[in-house]
């Protein structure tokens, strides 16, 4: 079914009616896509029960991205039963970056002179940008639960001391599998580069965007590290917001937190 809904996605003829009549094949998904599309992150006044309808407000790419975080859920499912409240912090933390990703990516759209995103290709590399973590988990269990908990408590970046113990680190691993299953360009970037300087990192400004939209979840959830501020000060270098637009997407990304904690989409 994932196989299937990619090539039709990736398919510039295929309609959204056929999307959607074989979205509707797969209850996971469907669930996943109405949920999505009646969130408070697109504002609708009316609830959405048709699938066709509601992949003609998502549009192709969010539905990419559906599909994508689908195939890496089937991928680590034994995770569920072993660590569900790990895997359920993970998504709900992800699928609000992707959306604070989203926004962002619409709001420079409208600039002269800004990079120019998608805002369903900042979702989708927002939304699977740290999803090595998970390969880990699968890897190493409850002990990487441990590990990445006492990184936390310590105030240390995750991945300087998953280099510093294994001598890698979960952005390389997620790369090198998204790379592995032939996952978009963009979304093997943002996945592989994400804790990259930002000034290395300038020529992919998806990259940027992920990292800006991470930076503010995290000021949201309250685990900002030492040192942010001047990561965002680099990061606006490279990506045009005015400090009105910066607070929007923080009130924005406040809003979303609480939307999920409450029902969260995954």
């Amino acid at each position: 079914m994932v196989g299937q809904l990619s090539s039709m996605l990736e398919d510039r003829g295929a309609s959204l009616h056929d999307v959607a009549r074989l979205i509707g094949q797969d209850p996971a998904i469907s669930a996943k896509v109405l949920r999505l599309a009646n969130s408070a992150h697109y504002g609708r006044e009316n609830v959405l029960v048709d699938l066709h309808e509601a992949a003609s407000v998502l549009g192709t790419k969010v539905l990419c991205a559906i599909v994508l975080q689908t195939s890496v859920v089937t991928a680590f499912a034994s995770l569920e039963t072993r660590c569900g409240d790990a895997l359920r912090a993970f998504w709900r933390h992800s699928t609000m970056i992707a959306r604070v990703a989203d926004h962002l990516s619409r709001t420079l759209s409208s600039k002269t002179g800004a990079p120019h995103i998608r805002p369903g290709d900042a979702y989708t590399c927002a939304l699977l940008h740290d999803f090595g973590q998970l390969a880990l988990l699968e890897k190493l269990g409850l002990s990487y639960l441990q590990f990445k908990q006492s990184a936390e408590e310590e105030g240390s970046r995750l991945h300087l001391v998953e280099r510093e113990v294994l001598g890698y680190d979960h952005a390389r691993v997620g790369g090198l599998i998204a790379r592995y299953w032939s996952l978009p360009d963009q979304v093997v970037q943002a996945i592989a580069r994400h804790h990259f300087s930002p000034r290395i990192v300038s020529a992919y400004p998806i990259v940027l965007i992920v990292q800006l939209a991470e930076h503010l979840a995290d000021i949201v959830d309250g685990t900002a590290r030492k040192g942010a501020k001047v990561v965002e000060r680099e990061l606006l270098r490279y990506l045009p917001l005015s400090p009105d637009e910066l607070k929007d997407a923080l009130k924005r990304a406040s809003a979303w937190a609480d939307a999920l904690n409450q029902a969260p989409f995954f």
